[in-house]
């Protein structure tokens, strides 16, 4: 969201007012073989050069796999980007948002009423917040934020419920999220841009760090810290974008992980993400 996402407008002499609406289609793919497939809408408002607000609004998505298939709605996203310094050849920008879990969504279940992990839930029930510093030039971008999960909601997805049902063995590929604490996270992203009349081309990384183990409810009702859940994950990413003037544009990305922590309760882990959009400026 924000400053923080990849191809990001530069603009090295004059500020400009900007608003957008963007519509994405969004593909994702997990390490059990889920398949993730979600449209959503971002609307930006400029108040002001310096200033802007994004707001995500909530995701349909449908979700596939050897599990139950969910489908349903997801989470509200807020944020607010600042433009604090401007020299002709760099930029830096401050940002900070929310995500707040979408409380009209039921949690997703099987027929059966058994509640299914966090990889196929729409809304992943945590309201979060997040602020970071960018710094970007024509050529290059580094941003660094911090993401904090403030209320937690996450079900009671765990194996035992299952463990009678013909699914016993593929509900075993997931780590267990009952009562999760997800724990706080470092992100830190880098790219290099080359930009041309009207195709822009980036190629960089995504590194989620996360600095504290997730703790779950265990079999014996504990709140426990679970080992692996911690460390880094990481993703390299490519972009390209296409302006048919100065208002309409379409983007493609993909991303590939290349580095990932050893247990993801959370759901959030993928293997390979994959989104078209397109934008228009008003």
């Amino acid at each position: 969201m924000g400053s923080l996402k990849p191809d990001q407008i530069y603009v090295p002499k004059h500020l400009v007012r900007v608003h957008a609406l963007e519509m994405t289609y969004h593909y994702g793919r997990t390490e059990q073989d889920d398949h993730i497939h979600a449209a959503f809408m971002d609307v930006v408002l400029g108040l002001g050069k310096r200033i802007t607000m994004q707001v995500r609004l909530p995701a349909y998505a449908v979700i596939r796999g050897d599990m139950p298939t969910t489908q349903g709605w997801g989470d509200y996203f807020l944020n607010v980007s600042h433009v604090a310094w401007q020299r002709r050849h760099y930029q830096i920008a401050l940002t900070a948002g929310a995500k707040f879990y979408n409380r009209a969504q039921d949690p997703q279940q099987s027929e059966n009423g058994l509640d299914m992990p966090l990889y196929h839930q729409t809304s992943l029930r945590t309201d979060d917040l997040n602020a970071g510093i960018t710094v970007a030039s024509r050529k290059w971008m580094a941003a660094v934020a911090y993401r904090k999960p403030v209320r937690f909601d996450n079900g009671a997805f765990h194996h035992e419920p299952w463990a009678e049902t013909p699914l016993a063995g593929t509900v075993a590929r997931y780590a267990p999220s009952r009562g999760l604490v997800p724990g706080d996270d470092l992100m830190m992203r880098v790219e290099r841009s080359f930009r041309l009349a009207r195709w822009t081309f980036g190629i960089g990384s995504l590194n989620l760090y996360r600095l504290r183990r997730d703790r779950v409810v265990d079999a014996d009702g504990m709140l426990r810290p679970q080992g692996g859940t911690e460390g880094l994950a990481s993703s390299v990413v490519v972009s390209s974008r296409y302006r048919f003037d100065v208002k309409n544009s379409v983007r493609l990305l993909a991303s590939q992980r290349v580095a990932d922590r050893d247990l993801n309760p959370d759901g959030l882990a993928r293997t390979f993400v994959a989104q078209l959009a397109f934008e228009h400026r008003f």
